[in-house]
């Protein structure tokens, strides 16, 4: 006679204490389904389960302590999420942004909502405030939770190549022979120079140079900006081929250029520095 197994067990819920029975094969979580989707609760009920407000932090004392989220949290940001059962399928939505607008109502698309300082919890539900993504970042920069330089995972120059290469621009050598030098995209070397990444970093910071001023502080202008595609004696020879009545698009193709480019070189809203 062939042996008999079960297909199903019993178990008693954690939470409610009624007995369940369920398959083999089910995750044994210990809690019953309706108690883990929160089918008896309500809304706000269901979130203030996932949030533990007996816990101390370090930035805050006793009185003002953070309210951690304890729910799901995304690996990705860091932030509780809190997913709202709705029709056609369920929404996720950060804890911290349902809390506030459940509280003080909707907030446009563009209006974050942000952690007051000292708050450095990403998925604290209880230090938050509406700003926009500048003001975010500020506060991100003052408890210094933004990585910057080396430490960043999107740097790609290093601090001896940054120093390196303001030595080199000081001493005249344009942005793209130094891109080439060290095998950088002139991007990332533009930005760089201009101060739009590793501002930190004070060391060999290009000087105001009145004798040339395409090396005035960050500007960059004419053949040393990172998306100039023409030289000036290209642009000078346009603009005489332009007043001798040549057209923009004949221009362009005498010079393998687009167009639009052209006029604009030629009508100064580029180039306007010579």
């Amino acid at each position: 006679m062939a042996k008999q197994y079960h297909s199903t067990y019993t178990y008693v819920c954690l939470e409610c204490g009624q007995t369940q029975t369920v398959h083999y094969g089910i995750p044994k979580t210990g809690i019953c389904k309706a108690c883990h989707e929160g089918r008896n609760l309500t809304l706000i009920e269901r979130f203030w389960k996932y949030v533990d407000k007996n816990v101390a932090c370090q930035c805050h004392d006793w009185d003002n302590r953070c309210w951690p989220w304890i729910g799901g949290i995304s690996q990705s940001t860091g932030y509780g999420v809190f997913t709202i059962e709705q029709k056609p399928k369920p929404r996720p939505q950060g804890a911290h942004r349902f809390i506030y607008t459940y509280e003080n109502g909707p907030l446009p698309k563009h209006i974050q909502v942000c952690h007051k300082p000292p708050c450095i919890l990403r998925h604290c539900v209880r230090h938050l405030y509406p700003g926009d993504s500048k003001q975010n970042h500020q506060d991100a920069r003052e408890m210094n939770a933004i990585p910057l330089g080396e430490a960043n995972s999107q740097s790609v120059l290093t601090e001896a190549e940054v120093i390196a290469m303001r030595i080199d621009y000081t001493a005249g050598m344009r942005v793209i022979e130094i891109a080439r030098k060290y095998g950088k995209t002139r991007y990332a070397v533009g930005d760089m120079l201009r101060g739009r990444t590793w501002r930190h970093l004070s060391t060999a910071m290009p000087e105001d140079n009145p004798e040339n001023p395409r090396q005035t502080g960050y500007y960059v202008a004419g053949e040393d900006h990172p998306g100039a595609i023409f030289t000036t004696e290209q642009v000078l020879a346009m603009r005489v081929d332009y007043v001798n009545g040549m057209k923009t698009t004949h221009i362009a193709r005498k010079h393998g250029a687009n167009r639009r480019t052209v006029y604009d070189a030629v009508t100064r809203k580029t180039w306007q520095h010579i």
